[in-house]
């Protein structure tokens, strides 16, 4: 059983992630949410998703094997120990970045190879997400990257289901 870990301010990352888990027999996980991180110490996490607008310190306590982290705020996170850091966000250096942004899709480009949670390789390439007007983008490659790391299917204009609620009202 793999243990997923998701830092967040009720953003409904956990819960999007749960529900889309759910119903995927292979896709057997514990998931912890919290909003600080000591609600993770003490866990080997063998994904660890920190959201847009996770706060706090003491990354330090944490352990994971990957980790998704908002690229914007990666220098915070950097006592954080993982074999693999993945960063979203809409810098050219990010993992994951953001190519367009459209009222019902986003294109998502994939900068850097990287592998899978079940190891499969995901490869550099560009990705059609279903998303709504005014969806906030950070949140948006949050979700496309706990996806592409979940292995999740991720097909163009699939039907990733609901996304969390913030994410379809977010105000700039």
């Amino acid at each position: 059983m793999r243990q997923i870990g998701i830092w967040e301010q009720q953003e409904g990352l956990a819960e999007w992630v749960s529900h889309r888990t759910a119903h995927i027999p292979r896709q057997h996980a514990l998931i912890r949410a919290c909003s600080h991180p000591e609600g993770l110490a003490g866990v080997l996490l063998d994904l660890l998703i920190i959201s847009p607008q996770a706060a706090g310190g003491g990354a330090e306590k944490l352990r994971c094997r990957t980790v998704l982290v908002p690229g914007d705020r990666s220098p915070a996170f950097h006592d954080l120990t993982a074999d693999l850091m993945v960063s979203y966000g809409i810098d050219p250096r990010n993992t994951l970045t953001l190519s367009s942004l459209e009222e019902d899709k986003a294109a998502i480009a994939v900068q850097r190879d990287f592998p899978a949670l079940d190891g499969a390789l995901i490869e550099q390439q560009e990705i059609i997400f279903p998303c709504r007007e005014s969806t906030n983008p950070a949140l948006l490659l949050a979700l496309a990257g706990a996806a592409l790391l979940l292995g999740l299917p991720l097909e163009p204009a699939a039907d990733l289901g609901p996304l969390p609620q913030s994410a379809a009202h977010y105000a700039s």
